[in-house]
């Protein structure tokens, strides 16, 4: 079997998507499927991390550029010189523009969603809406993701699937007192973690609202949080963040710890949890956190209630609801048995429903079933 994946471009491996087509790629080579990769802009860092993959860049600046035709014949000449069997498109310019090439090169083409859509725009999702003629499956990787794929841009339900992000189980970091040493973090403290970039939809603010409110010994809570700053129209969040710490009386025990390429030993070095954004498709974050034995706290945006279980692997508030997110984080650190059983159940949890092999398998039994010769009747939900 020959997997031909589309991307727009590769950020960088430890993002998000990135890390897990990384996951998806190296786990289908170890299986010994054939794969070649074409991107509308080069890449170097993908080549580096994967340098017997073949790939080509197509040189596609702009869906608006005057080459977007080449391009494109480029990318169907590509797949039949690869012998592709199935396409997999990742990304938005991506998603736009090469559903069609590849359906007409012959190909079942596959498209991945991984957010509720805050790349839609009035412009692109009419073509997004089009392009589900030449589109054989849709993969998202939560239900809340497929139940809005297929309500905006109008899929049938038997054509979106869901499989889950993967994630690799990973040994204990070491040294956790020296992890909040190096961030200013007294040992003996009650460290409340959230990572995500520093921006308004992320809810960082919330975050800081919840120390303030939780009720404990105010010199024995710290908050760290983990992410770069991401400046919008309003100026630097991270100020404006640092602003509303000192106006609430808790600056002195909140850490911003920046971007970090691997939370994992901050992750590993925090008591609590949390994640207040305002929307997620399916969360790294919350199953890193579940998966170093932690309790959450968390929204119940997108995916995130797929990943916490309420009452159970943590507790769960609506978008906003500080006072009662900071009940939660009061009742938990005033009872380590019962942060500790919910950490336990998450941990169990992750390891159950989001282990990478499983990630791996649940797509090659896609494209097995998308050649099979019944292909054309019946694909697997």
């Amino acid at each position: 079997m020959r997997i031909l994946y589309v991307l727009d471009e590769f950020a960088e491996r430890t993002a998000g998507t990135e890390g897990q087509f990384l996951e998806l790629v190296t786990g289908l080579a170890a299986r010994n499927v054939d794969l070649s990769i074409a991107l509308l802009r080069d890449a170097p860092t993908l080549r580096q991390a994967l340098p017997g993959v073949p790939t080509v860049a197509l040189g596609l600046k702009s869906l608006r550029s005057p080459s977007t035709l080449g391009a494109l014949w480029k990318l169907q000449r590509w797949a039949r010189t690869q012998g592709s069997d199935v396409a997999h498109i990742y990304f938005n310019d991506a998603s736009i523009a090469c559903p069609l090439p590849l359906r007409l090169a012959g190909l079942p083409v596959v498209v991945s969603r991984r957010d509720l859509g805050l790349w839609y725009t009035r412009g692109n999702l009419p073509l997004l809406r089009l392009n589900r003629h030449a589109v054989t499956t849709v993969v998202a990787n939560a239900d809340a993701v497929k139940r809005h794929t297929i309500q905006h841009e109008h899929y049938p339900e038997h054509k979106v699937v869901t499989i889950y992000n993967g994630w690799r189980r990973r040994p204990d970091s070491g040294d956790h007192a020296a992890v909040r040493e190096s961030l200013g973090i007294p040992l003996n403290a009650r460290v409340l973690l959230t990572v995500g970039n520093l921006r308004p939809l992320k809810r960082m603010d919330d975050a800081i609202r919840i120390l303030a409110a939780a009720k404990a010994p105010a010199e024995d809570v710290w908050l760290c949080v983990v992410g770069a700053d991401r400046p919008g129209k309003n100026g630097s969040e991270k100020e404006r963040l640092r602003a509303l710490a000192a106006e609430l009386g808790v600056a002195g025990r909140v850490v911003f710890a920046g971007a970090r390429p691997d939370p994992w030993p901050i992750v590993q070095a925090s008591d609590i949890c949390m994640l207040c954004s305002e929307t997620e498709g399916l969360s790294n974050s919350l199953i890193e956190y579940s998966a170093a034995g932690k309790p959450v706290i968390c929204t119940q945006a997108g995916g995130n209630t797929e990943v916490i279980l309420d009452g159970v692997s943590g507790f769960v508030f609506q978008t906003g609801d500080v006072r009662y997110a900071a009940e939660k984080v009061t009742q938990l650190l005033s009872d380590p048995a019962l942060a500790a059983s919910m950490g336990e159940r998450g941990r169990q949890r992750v390891n159950e429903q989001f282990a990478v092999d499983g990630m791996v398998e649940r797509h090659l039994q896609l494209y097995r079933a998308l050649t099979a010769p019944a292909a054309a009747k019946s694909v697997p939900t």
